[in-house]
């Protein structure tokens, strides 16, 4: 069990690696992961954001759910959840989890909400509307909860063909 926390953890701290790159990089490109009212207010400043910047970033994160997906199935291999699927599911959705957790707590309040480097330009002053996330928090964990089930399930599947390749 601690080396289903452990390597989560580790996959947490890669994430986060990333997304704090991203902010030093881009933080137009993450525009869609500020609080609604801070998002409005910027892009009504800033109405020249091409889409594609903003759809880039969702090419990005697709290319990062299966990224995570195979680092899961992995960590489910060395877990030892080899045999049985349902329990390879379970050890898999438990790490989908911590991940999720992990980066509710840090990237949407730590960050998002409290840290002055990610603020967008002209909107350092909404403090109130930064701090105002919390819809946007619940939102994404029901949405990262429901999209857990089906990387799981791939990710068990994966472990599964590993285990037979063994």
């Amino acid at each position: 069990m601690s080396g289903i926390i452990f390597g989560s953890l580790i996959i947490s701290l890669i994430y986060i690696i990333a997304v704090l790159m991203r902010l030093s990089i881009d933080k137009e490109g993450l525009v869609n992961e500020y609080p609604y009212n801070v998002k409005k207010v910027y892009l009504e400043m800033h109405p020249e954001i091409p889409q594609e910047k903003i759809d880039k970033i969702k090419k990005h994160k697709i290319a990062g759910i299966v990224v995570v997906t195979i680092a899961l199935a992995v960590l489910g291999y060395m877990a030892g959840a080899r045999t049985n699927i349902l329990l390879s599911f379970i050890m898999i959705y438990l790490m989908w989890a911590i991940l999720f957790g992990f980066h509710t707590a840090v990237v949407n309040y730590l960050i998002f909400e409290k840290m002055e480097i990610a603020r967008l330009p002209y909107t350092e002053e909404m403090d109130k509307e930064y701090e105002s996330n919390h819809l946007k928090i619940k939102l994404d964990l029901k949405k990262w909860a429901i999209i857990g089930v089906p990387i799981s399930i791939v990710a068990s599947i994966i472990v599964l063909l590993l285990s037979l390749m063994h």
